[in-house]
């Protein structure tokens, strides 16, 4: 069957360009098909984000925090991050929301299965598609695929997980601030890696309360709740809690070059577009931010394919704070300590959305250790530069 265009992966990128898709005035007319291998019916992920403006999706979130606590061995801070507020949706509510909408267009087909083949053929993008027994082929003028294998690592780049448990408390008793989130506790044992916890309360009875590591290996399943327990005896001891969910998963942090594009008619969303931030792991916004320029560039031309990655220089610094991490020059809490005493959180945040200039980027350099930074500045200048 024929398409005007073709999603494989119905993550949260895939999702949000077919939904603002089709509330365009004009590609709404075009005829949308969604491949997921199966039904979008689990909770089985968090996004959560710092923004100052409306996204499409603000109905729908879970909570808002307009003050973040921010911990490390040597001080604790209050943040207070006006005019942006940090907000958290849950996978089930974003799915829901999305699929309910979309199940409504009549120019809009939904197909699961195992996509096996995407690929271009002249001027056309085909799609292979596997349900059981049957196989099925679609084509479209243009094909975008969510669907992510990460690569291994190669001993030039740099490499990292976030890999994180996270338990959703409940209390009889009301002891959560819900105006209040912890944005990241780093007082707990760094055992040479980067660690830290993050509370977001969204009632005085319900909290999730996160395990968070970057490094390279991951770590057997049970150490994550013994960490977990352990930081809630020191720092939260008479809480009497219960578990009433649990979440784990593992984005990639490095610096490997991701392709935006596939083929001459196939294109790349969400995490294989490179919309997780390197140095942090961040990636709801940089989702919509990526989509934005590609319906604008469909709208325009027709064609997706517009210049894309941001700018160079910030490419560099996550290269350089990664290299900083791996070889352990300074402690990551000292990092981003530094940056939350010393700035505004906004100005960070800024920074890490990379959205600020070039003289708020020189204070915040000015802010770290400058000879273990400088120590890392070869090496990444080596990544962009030969590739």
């Amino acid at each position: 069957m024929h398409y005007d265009l073709i999603i494989a992966g119905m993550g949260a990128a895939g999702l949000d360009l077919a939904y603002r898709l089709q509330q365009h005035p004009r590609l709404r007319q075009w005829r949308l098909l969604l491949l997921e291998k199966q039904p979008k019916n689990q909770n089985d992920r968090t996004w959560s984000f710092w923004t100052k403006q409306p996204t499409p999706y603000d109905d729908i979130v879970y909570h808002r925090w307009d003050k973040l606590w921010f911990h490390n061995e040597r001080f604790s801070k209050m943040l207070d991050p006006k005019p942006y507020s940090y907000q958290t949706i849950r996978g089930i509510d974003f799915y829901r929301h999305t699929l309910n909408f979309l199940e409504q267009c009549p120019n809009v087909d939904i197909v699961y299965g195992q996509v096996t083949a995407i690929r271009s053929e002249g001027q056309t993008a085909v799609v292979n598609l596997q349900q059981e027994e049957n196989h099925s082929t679609y084509t479209a003028p243009w094909a975008f695929s969510a669907l992510y294998t990460p690569p291994k690592p190669n001993g030039k780049h740099h490499f990292f997980h976030q890999h994180f448990k996270g338990w959703v408390l409940e209390t009889d008793k009301p002891v959560f601030d819900a105006s209040k989130a912890t944005f990241m506790d780093f007082r707990i044992p760094q055992h040479r890696q980067t660690r830290f916890v993050y509370l977001l309360p969204t009632s005085p009875t319900r909290c999730l309360v996160e395990f968070t590591i970057f490094s390279e290996p991951l770590l057997a399943k049970d150490e994550y709740d013994i960490h977990l327990k352990e930081y809630l005896q020191q720092y939260w001891p008479q809480l009497q809690y219960r578990i009433v969910e649990e979440e784990f998963g593992i984005i990639p942090m490095f610096d490997i070059p991701h392709p935006y594009q596939q083929s001459a008619r196939v294109f790349n969303l969400g995490t294989a577009a490179g919309n997780n931030k390197p140095s942090t792991g961040y990636a709801f916004m940089n989702i919509l931010k990526h989509n934005t320029q590609i319906l604008k560039s469909l709208d325009k031309s027709g064609s997706p394919d517009f210049r894309h990655g941001g700018a160079w220089r910030f490419k560099l610094y996550d290269s350089i704070l990664l290299n900083v991490m791996k070889h352990d020059r300074v402690p990551a809490p000292e990092i981003f300590g530094r940056m939350m005493e010393r700035h505004p959180v906004t100005r960070v945040f800024r920074f890490l959305d990379e959205e600020s200039h070039f003289g708020e980027e020189l204070q915040i350099m000015a802010s770290m250790p400058m000879l273990p930074f400088l120590r890392s500045v070869p090496k990444a200048l080596r990544l962009h530069t030969i590739g």
